[in-house]
């Protein structure tokens, strides 16, 4: 783990940001994800039982078809770009921003619900070129421990918390349970331009590591 650490430091004008950007963006996946059903019975007045499988079904198309067209999309932008894999994953997060808070503020659930799923489909783009990037960047005898680190601050760190800041915000700033859909617009304002910012500081770092890897034969 020494070695891991002092690779990480070595390497952390990479690091540093890319960690920080990956927290921003498991905050609004997690913490937002986690009140959408509330989020549509407060607002619009649909119940578990009509909400959940629509849920269900955008959520299923929508990561289907950004997995793959993502990974397509880092493959052509490879072809000119040495930071392709982290650019999509930065170009995933800044392109849905608009969609992420006009939807919640729409007077029409189903509205609300076409913008969810096309950014839905943005925002899962770069999950690809995402997990392509750690290995890339990563020696092999590291891999797993950097993985291990990553993973952790996704799920452990922002699944824990982020839900629970959301309700905190509701409950304290907010003062109304109807007011949800402010909370969500709110926090996407400012998460989402903060990932997308530290996710572009991480592009040069990425696109130099990378370019050190393939010369040296990895």
């Amino acid at each position: 783990m020494r070695e891991v650490v002092r690779f990480v430091i070595a390497q952390r004008a990479l690091h540093v940001p890319l960690i920080v950007g990956v927290l921003l963006m498991s905050f609004q996946v997690y913490g937002l994800g986690a009140w959408l059903p509330a989020f549509y019975e407060r607002t619009y007045g649909w119940g578990p039982a009509k909400v959940g499988p629509l849920l269900g079904i955008v959520t299923l198309i929508g990561s289907t078809v950004g997995l793959f067209g993502g990974a397509r999309l880092a493959e052509i932008l490879g072809k000119r770009h040495d930071d392709a894999n982290l650019r999509v994953l930065f170009l995933a997060q800044l392109l849905p921003i608009p969609l992420f808070v006009i939807g919640p503020l729409l007077p029409n659930p189903w509205a609300a619900l076409g913008c969810l799923a096309i950014g839905g489909v943005l925002s899962t783009m770069g999950a690809a070129g995402y997990n392509a990037a750690l290995n890339v960047a990563t020696p092999n005898e590291m891999r797993s421990q950097i993985n291990v680190m990553y993973f952790i601050l996704q799920n452990a760190i922002a699944g824990s918390l982020g839900p629970t800041l959301v309700a905190l915000i509701t409950d304290h700033i907010a003062h109304s349970e109807s007011d949800l859909r402010y909370v969500i617009v709110a926090v996407r304002l400012v998460a989402g331009p903060l990932t997308a910012f530290f996710l572009w500081k991480s592009l040069a770092p990425y696109g130099r590591v990378y370019r050190q890897r393939i010369q040296e034969g990895a």
